[in-house]
């Protein structure tokens, strides 16, 4: 592992709170440059490590990102997923369906009422994971919430259709 990103994540494991030596611009440099290269801090985020004096504040940013970060996939994961416009159209389709389904239930006979409130709950369900994955291809959010989106699909969806791409 090369060493500034061995640095970075030694700053970033320790616990919230833990005191930061004071660093020289280099080595601010170096932390904010391994931290994008390990995805928990995107190329836009320059405000990150700007400053030595807000130093230990960004350390514990960067620690808090790393414990809602560490288990989530790498953000090239977002190309196994349709682009933005098909997920949102998926969306759409979605919200449509369900609204039609729950328009309809009160003229159901009761037996058939608890199949439809199952199947919109389904709907939900696949509507949330679309939500997911939409953030996670939305290049205009951080790389940061990208993984996270990208973390909560997975978890939602599953491993097995997660690596294979598959929608709900």
């Amino acid at each position: 592992m090369e060493p500034d990103i061995l640095l970075a994540m030694l700053l970033i494991t320790s616990p919230v709170g833990t005191p930061a030596p004071p660093p020289s611009e280099d080595v601010l440099a170096r932390v904010s440059s391994a931290l994008r290269v390990q995805e928990i801090l995107g190329p836009d985020e320059v405000y990150f490590f700007a400053y030595p004096d807000e130093f230990q504040d960004d350390i514990d940013g960067m620690r808090r990102r790393w414990l809602l970060v560490k288990d989530a996939p790498p953000l090239a994961d977002w190309h196994r997923f349709p682009p933005r416009p098909v997920i949102q159209r998926l969306m759409q389709f979605n919200r449509t369906l369900r609204r039609s389904l729950m328009d309809q239930i009160d003229v159901l006979p009761l037996p058939d009422r608890d199949h439809w409130n199952t199947l919109v709950a389904r709907l939900r369900e696949d509507y949330d994971i679309l939500n997911e994955l939409d953030d996670a291809v939305n290049e205009h959010l951080s790389v940061f919430y990208r993984r996270l989106a990208l973390l909560k699909a997975r978890e939602k969806m599953g491993l097995e259709n997660y690596l294979q791409g598959l929608l709900p």
